[in-house]
C-alpha cells in the first residue's frame, strides 16, 4: 500500500495529532494532486478561486469572487 502523503515519523502533516488507524484524511501523493485539481476546477466553474490570507496572526484557506482584470 502507498504511503500516506501526510504521514510523518513524529506528526500528521494534515491534523494536530497523529492517529492514522482509521484516519479519513489518508491520502497518496495521486490522490491528494487528483483532489486538489478536482477542486480547483469546481470553484472555476463557479467563478472562484482559492486564495491564503493572513487572519487573526495566522493563513487561512478561503475564496474569492474571480473578477476580470483588464
Amino acid at each position: 500500500m502507498e504511503k500516506c502523503l501526510f504521514d510523518f515519523p513524529r506528526e500528521c502533516g494534515a491534523l494536530r495529532v497523529k492517529h492514522c488507524e482509521g484516519c479519513k484524511f489518508r491520502k497518496t501523493a495521486t490522490e491528494y494532486s487528483t483532489g486538489v485539481y478536482e477542486a480547483e476546477q469546481s470553484l472555476k466553474r463557479r467563478g472562484l478561486r482559492a486564495v491564503k490570507k493572513f487572519r487573526y496572526g495566522e493563513f487561512i484557506m478561503t475564496v474569492e469572487k474571480v473578477v476580470d482584470e483588464w
